[in-house]
């Protein structure tokens, strides 16, 4: 997809986008001016080739093409998904009582708990989650 951010600047001559698979960077505008000079890499850093970003909240406006064409590793996912989901016919219902018409729902911190991804299934996700960088 094709796409606009405004970004906040880092003063570096680095910054990282939120995108997985970065494919062109089509238009970098940096305090409201065009810049041609940079490099970009597909785990979606852009580099500029001289000077560095400013350290200011919204400086930095980038359209990119990023995203993948076809994702088949997630898709299995959702499909493996829906299969846990059919196999427990009651959901998240761990309570029923039929006098007084009373059901009770499996929660976490006080919100209903939905179908919870396995950790096999989050190594799959892996290469598609977001990174914005090492946690300081």
């Amino acid at each position: 997809m094709e796409q606009t951010l405004v970004l906040d600047g880092n003063g570096d001559r680095k910054i990282l986008l939120p995108t997985g698979n970065l494919i062109s960077v089509p238009q970098l505008i940096i305090n409201d001016a065009e810049v041609t000079e940079f490099d970009f890499s597909a785990s979606g850093w852009i580099e500029l080739r001289s000077g560095a970003f400013p350290h200011r909240a919204s400086c930095v406006e980038v359209t990119i093409t990023h995203g993948f064409a076809s994702a088949p590793v997630v898709e299995h996912l959702i499909q493996s998904m829906a299969t846990r989901a059919r196999m427990s016919p009651a959901g998240n219902i761990i309570n029923q009582r039929a006098g007084s018409q009373s059901v009770t729902f499996a929660s976490n911190g006080g919100e209903v708990a939905s179908l919870p991804l396995l950790a096999s299934e989050k190594e799959l996700l892996a290469p598609y989650k977001l990174n914005w960088g090492p946690a300081i």
